[in-house]
């Protein structure tokens, strides 16, 4: 089992989502059980020459580890086509697989290319009946199936995680000169109890605000790639709670810590209270989403803090 940006993953989980997106993509999809035997094809479609082969490893592989597997993945499968052709005829027919598509979570290296290009040469020199004169390999990622897999999880009603695989390091976003003063100024307001003022919290709250605009900032950008549908109704019920945040923050009367706390209390209940957001997005990510939009109001406004 590994993990990768749409979640937990093994041979069998990771071949089944890319089955049902190509039983999806074509009427004329046809998927290749592994009985009476595993001939290096997963499925092909009739009328485009396409065949497709999928691989996810068992486990977390280092760099070149992984790198080797893959390598080793494609050599063995392509193989299966000289070894198996008179068996794979009888099932296409006539067509000729102008396309082998080697289909996994991520790719170690790009090395890989070197190889595929060096196996095309020879697969092509085999002149197998059941191949292209033009025979080519691709490598496919998860990328190219995202927005597809969510579509899917979304059906199955399984909970979207989009931050399992956040980045180590966070990339600064523009402007961000204007935001570090309105946060910088806000937080000073929240670093003051009983009347003083502490520095260190100053400088600690600034931290946790900024990481935290940073940080869903890029969960934001994976949601809205991966999951449109979900990014627009977390959009329209945001832009409307936004609205409003304004006029509370500029009459209220409590302080700066319980304004805070209201907000993001009554953000998170009316993302939790649509249809299209409660029970669709882990609860770890919709604080995530909360916590960087509340972070994101202190930054660029609108959410005001006075003394």
């Amino acid at each position: 089992m590994i993990q990768t940006e749409i979640g937990p993953m093994d041979g069998n989980t990771w071949e089944g989502l890319c089955q049902i997106v190509y039983k999806k993509r074509y009427s004329t999809y046809q998927e290749m059980v592994p009985s009476p035997g595993d001939w290096g094809i997963e499925g092909f479609m009739l009328g485009h020459g396409i065949a497709i082969q999928c691989y996810c490893p068992k486990q977390e592989y280092d760099t070149s580890t992984l790198h080797t597997k893959q390598v080793g993945k494609i050599t063995k499968d392509l193989n299966k086509l000289k070894e198996y052709q008179n068996e794979i005829a009888s099932r296409i027919g006539d067509e000729k697989i102008k396309q082998w598509i080697f289909i996994t979570p991520r790719i170690a290296k790009n090395h890989i290319y070197s190889h595929v290009r060096t196996k095309e040469t020879e697969v092509r020199g085999w002149n197998l009946d059941i191949l292209d004169d033009d025979f080519q390999i691709l490598i496919h990622d998860i990328g190219h199936y995202l927005s597809e897999f969510r579509v899917i999880q979304t059906l199955r009603g399984e909970l979207l995680i989009f931050s399992e695989s956040q980045k180590d390091s966070l990339e600064k976003t523009e402007n961000s000169t204007e935001y570090e003063e309105n946060i910088n100024r806000k937080n000073k307001i929240r670093s003051i109890r009983g009347g003083n003022y502490n520095l260190n919290t100053h400088k600690r709250l600034n931290k946790i605000t900024t990481d935290k605009f940073l940080l869903g900032d890029e969960l934001i950008r994976k949601i809205e790639k991966q999951s449109p549908s979900l990014y627009k109704s977390l959009n329209r019920v945001i832009n409307q709670y936004e609205n409003e945040i304004e006029e509370v923050s500029l009459t209220w009367e409590g302080t700066a810590s319980s304004l805070l706390e209201k907000v993001s209390t009554q953000l998170k209940e009316r993302l939790e209270k649509d249809d299209n957001i409660g029970g669709v997005i882990v609860d770890s990510d919709l604080n995530q989403i909360v916590d960087h939009i509340i972070s994101k109001w202190i930054a660029l406004c609108p959410l005001e803090i006075d003394q």
